[in-house]
């Protein structure tokens, strides 16, 4: 992983790690941010952060702002949804992601997560393997490159 993406993502992960203190179910970073962390040479977007419904209205009073409820782009929907935007990078908070693949909404699962350290802290991050699965299910241009990359960090055969 570059040195200086993770770095730059110091600040974000401090926010991200208290507005996340009163979560009681697991949540994860997914997407460019998980893909840093897990040593994929990536330069990250923001910070995608996956989280159980139900702990929405304990992240939204964390991040003194209001509960929204998601909202769908025609490929992603979640029940609830937050971007910040107080740090380098911005931080979006999804509880219930769901994608379509232009038949059904397919549930994006908060994956049991992989500890890894970032800095004086540890930060739960989806691990390689549903990342990769992530990939599959979004589908976007994007996803099949980050696949492949992803897949270089799996031991062999797997």
């Amino acid at each position: 992983m570059r040195h200086d993406a993770v770095v730059d993502l110091g600040e974000a992960l401090e926010c991200l790690s208290a507005a996340m203190a009163g979560a009681q179910r697991p949540w994860c970073l997914i997407g460019s941010a998980a893909m840093a962390l897990h040593g994929v040479d990536t330069r990250p977007a923001d910070v995608d952060v996956l989280f159980d419904p139900a702990d929405a209205p304990a992240v939204a009073n964390a991040l003194n702002l209001p509960l929204t409820r998601g909202r769908s782009d025609g490929k992603f929907r979640s029940q609830w949804f937050q971007r910040q935007e107080r740090t380098l990078f911005s931080i979006e908070f999804m509880a219930g992601l769901e994608v379509f693949d232009g038949v059904r909404w397919t549930p994006v699962v908060v994956p049991q997560p992989t500890w890894l350290p970032v800095g004086r802290q540890r930060i739960p991050v989806a691990p390689v393997a549903a990342l990769i699965a992530h990939c599959r299910l979004f589908a976007r241009p994007k996803d099949k490159p980050r696949a492949r990359l992803l897949a270089k960090l799996l031991p062999q055969g797997v």
